[in-house]
């Protein structure tokens, strides 16, 4: 690797040697075949295997700090990367970092806008409202008299973060051939972390994720997201209106009276609406990002950690949803595997037996008792151990619902995150299967199916010319060639009834609702002979696979 090879990084690669044997964790250092980085004594010196290693490992960061300091607060939402024992730790790393002097955020804040700041700022507080790894938060006036907040990065951020990133990358190399590490897939950790890292690097990203949810609630009586003021916002600062209120963290902590069980409701609300309705959400609703205002509305604050929906993966979200509901451990199963990607020594068997232990342990409790957030970081827990990796947005679902549930029973401990959480749920399903969206879905599907079938005559051209060029060599004797035959006949009956089911629920679906005669009973009979005669073709359908 060349930047492992020059004198800046093997400097770093050194010092994180060193700090890593410091705290224990002497068998990484081995394990990198690294121990010429030790000082003399250290080499000399034997490792035991440590008790403790989370500890260990959190400390260690700790002590590494900015980009470690970032790679443990991402491994914290990410119990399918890493085991849950390890996540509930790193969550406790605090991304306090000291302020930089105020000559540097001058001369930051006149180069991104191109001029001094006073022609921008009428008032600018250089002594930061809070200051972390990758910038600080300074208060401001603009020139109008509004009030903002400006995010102000940390100069040469991007080269310690690039050059750490070279480290771990070469550090993933090494640890990769050894088998101890076989349930850990450190490459794809390193991948990650490069990726969330180049986000916040950024800050117009971040300003576009909060301008989406600005723009989503824009209408609420209930919620308030800051306005982005894009004319003031570059990669590396990123102004937006400062809000007034009080974070419910300083509000638990002072012991102030506050309506709990509305701010859970808004909360709840909030952000199962983002999921389902908005397709991008908050995934780290906590206290310290939540502030309460008058009127009994609530602000969300801080969007690092954001997730974003797909259809496939919402429709996923609400059958794992409807599966742990129901105890339903093959359910469960099935949703993870299909939405995961398993790697090459994953036993499909074994884990589906381990989701059902899983799901069995509270079989019997009512759905309050089991916790489905607490299965669900044993669910990624368990994908791990099979080594299979989960979509990032959907392990922030995860996150989101945990650190909410959190949130929530710090405001109230007799709080019942289910209890509260299953009738908004409940309303989705619903919406989910009105007719409306049903044959949105049935349009949809029959849409792919036409296009599908108007591109196989194409597709199978250019198979057909390919193996008549001699590109590919066709092995099949004659009574393979009938079972293919046969096959792709069944297939295109079982395809063809598939297509006359979709168009008779549709058709009944439109019409039941209709004052069209004759009526029966109260409905259209057309309505009626289309449902018949879609159960019909649907029992043949189950019952005749081989025609």
């Amino acid at each position: 690797m060349d930047a492992a090879r020059s004198a800046r990084n093997v400097s770093r690669i050194s010092h994180i040697i060193n700090v890593l044997f410091k705290h224990g964790l002497g068998h990484v250092v081995d394990d990198l075949q690294l121990r010429y980085h030790l000082k003399f004594w250290n080499k000399l010196r034997k490792h035991q295997k440590p008790d403790n290693p989370e500890v260990r490992f959190r400390k260690a960061f700790e002590d590494l700090g900015g980009t470690f300091i970032k790679l443990g607060q991402l491994l914290s939402i990410r119990p399918d990367l890493v085991p849950v024992s390890y996540t509930e730790e790193l969550s406790k790393l605090q991304d306090q970092t000291r302020p930089f002097s105020k000559e540097i955020v001058e001369s930051t804040l006149n180069k991104e806008i191109g001029q001094t700041w006073h022609h921008v700022f009428k008032e600018f507080d250089f002594v930061p409202l809070s200051s972390a790894s990758i910038g600080q938060v300074h208060k401001a006036i603009l020139k109008n008299g509004t009030s903002v907040v400006v995010k102000v990065m940390r100069p040469r951020i991007r080269r310690t973060i690039e050059s750490d990133l070279d480290i771990m990358h070469f550090f993933a190399k090494r640890l990769s051939k050894h088998h101890r590490y076989k349930n850990l897939n450190i490459q794809a950790i390193v991948d990650e972390f490069e990726f969330y890292s180049k986000n916040e690097l950024d800050y117009r990203k971040e300003a576009k994720y909060i301008d989406i949810f600005y723009n989503n609630f824009k209408g609420s009586k209930t919620i308030v997201i800051p306005k982005v003021y894009f004319d003031y916002t570059t990669s590396r600062i990123l102004t937006m209106q400062f809000i007034k209120g009080d974070k419910i963290r300083d509000m638990l902590a002072e012991g102030k009276r506050f309506d709990k069980k509305n701010v859970i409701h808004i909360g709840i609300d909030a952000l199962i609406q983002q999921i389902f309705d908005y397709n991008v959400f908050h995934a780290d609703l906590h206290p310290g990002n939540l502030l309460m205002l008058p009127g009994k509305k609530v602000a969300l604050l801080d969007f690092g950690i954001v997730g974003v929906m797909n259809e496939r993966l919402k429709k996923e979200s609400i059958n794992l949803i409807l599966s742990l509901s129901a105890m339903d451990f093959e359910g469960v199963a099935n949703v993870l595997l299909r939405v995961g990607t398993p790697s090459q020594w994953t036993n499909k068997e074994d884990f589906r037996r381990e989701v059902s232990f899983i799901i069995n342990e509270w079989y019997g409790k009512s759905l309050s008792e089991a916790r489905p957030t607490t299965m669900l970081k044993k669910l990624f827990e368990e994908c791990i151990h099979h080594g299979i990796t989960m979509p990032r947005d959907l392990i922030l679902i995860g996150k989101a619902a945990v650190t909410l549930e959190g949130t929530c029973q710090l405001i109230d401990p007799d709080f019942d995150f289910s209890k509260e959480a299953i009738p908004y749920l409940k309303t989705i399903v619903k919406k989910q299967m009105m007719p409306k969206n049903l044959i949105s879905k049935a349009l949809k599907t029959s849409v792919e199916f036409k296009e599908s079938l108007v591109g196989f005559p194409s597709k199978l051209s250019g198979i057909m010319d390919t193996i008549r060029e001699g590109k590919v060599r066709v092995d099949i004797n004659e009574t393979e060639i009938k079972e293919i035959t046969t096959e792709i006949g069944h297939s295109t009956n079982r395809l063809a009834v598939g297509m006359i089911l979709v168009a008779l629920i549709i058709s009944g679906t439109v019409t039941v609702g209709k004052d069209i005669p004759p009526m029966f009973n109260g409905y259209p009979l057309v309505a009626l002979l289309s449902y018949g005669l879609a159960l019909v073709l649907g029992f043949y359908f189950f019952f005749n696979r081989n025609d």
